[in-house]
């Protein structure tokens, strides 16, 4: 069974239109001036096998990062350079952790 942040962020890829290829990290991030989770996760391809070092298991990623910003009103995607990639105003940290 996936667990909720791998989950959560598939749904974030599949709206991104871009293959998942793990979560790197959760941290502490900001949105809207409040403390929010940060996931960092890969871009995947079925091309480039990697290990995932959070947890040592492997995964398809191209090397490619992204950052999610989980919060209360919604999730802002940003790219390594921190441009705006999308927002899903119904993506919240209360679904991340239902």
């Amino acid at each position: 069974m996936l667990d909720a942040v791998e989950s959560f962020i598939r749904e974030v890829c599949d709206r991104l239109g871009v293959e998942y290829g793990g979560y790197h990290t959760i941290s502490c991030g900001n949105l809207d001036g409040e403390p929010c989770p940060q996931i960092a996760f890969h871009v995947g391809s079925d091309r480039h096998a990697r290990v995932q070092p959070a947890t040592c298991e492997p995964f398809h990623g191209t090397g490619i990062m992204y950052k999610a910003l989980v919060g209360a009103s919604r999730t802002v995607v940003r790219d390594p350079q921190r441009e705006l990639l999308r927002e899903f105003p119904d993506l919240t940290k209360s679904r991340l952790i239902a």
